[in-house]
């Protein structure tokens, strides 16, 4: 029987094979390894690329090299293009961190957050904190922070850019605001963030799970009747 992967991959590298920004941006991430290492050593095959780059995570920048040019090329044409384009960028910047390449890493990450991915905000902003790739600046660390934090849920990255927000704001002087976004980092699940409470005796809630678990048993009331 076919491995279900396979099988759906099948599809993506068809659509490879035409240029397809969504399906490059996959097979880019199957050979980074997103998708486990067994799955890895298949792609090869699949994509018929047996001895053709030196290394898995030379195949995957090129497959997201090639995601990220077709996008140029297709625009708003392309299925899922600006998504996968954003996904592209945003890989492409951490192979280059692996490199200790950051002047790449930091174009790829700036590209990736340019095409609204979500995942790029606080890799870009933790490069200028660092000043790796770019000159240190926290207060734009900050800005791109607070961009991220004040248009998402904090629950989907479980607060991790949250709490690197709060405390970036009380390294700088912002105590006040910097442990509202601590406060909301630790609700959301945020290890460091709820340490930090923990430690200094501050009390945060968490109603998140609460609140599903009442919308859940509801949905099963009206069910019921």
């Amino acid at each position: 029987m076919e491995h279900p992967i396979t099988s759906e991959f099948n599809w993506y590298a068809m659509g490879a094979n035409e240029n397809e920004v969504f399906s490059l941006e996959k097979i880019g991430e199957a050979y980074k390894g997103e998708y486990g290492d067994n799955f890895r050593e298949v792609i090869p095959c699949l994509m018929e690329d047996e001895g053709k780059f030196d290394s898995p995570e030379d195949a995957a920048k090129n497959y997201f090299f090639k995601a990220l040019e077709q996008y140029e090329i297709q625009k708003d044409k392309a299925y899922k293009g600006k998504d996968a384009a954003g996904k592209a960028a945003y890989h492409l910047g951490l192979l280059y961190g692996e490199d200790e390449d950051y002047e790449s890493t930091f174009n790829f990450m700036q590209k990736s957050v340019e095409l609204n991915c979500n995942d790029a905000y606080t890799p870009l902003a933790m490069l200028y904190v660092d000043g790796l790739g770019v000159e240190q600046d926290m207060d734009k660390a900050i800005s791109i922070l607070k961009e991220y934090t004040d248009n998402t849920m904090a629950w989907e990255d479980e607060g991790y850019a949250a709490g690197a927000l709060g405390r970036l704001l009380m390294e700088t002087g912002k105590e006040e605001e910097g442990l509202e976004y601590i406060k909301i980092a630790a609700a959301a699940g945020d290890e460091e963030s709820q340490t930090w409470c923990h430690d200094n005796d501050v009390d945060f809630e968490s109603d998140y799970d609460e609140d599903y678990e009442e919308d859940d048993e509801s949905d099963y009331d009206e069910d019921e009747e």
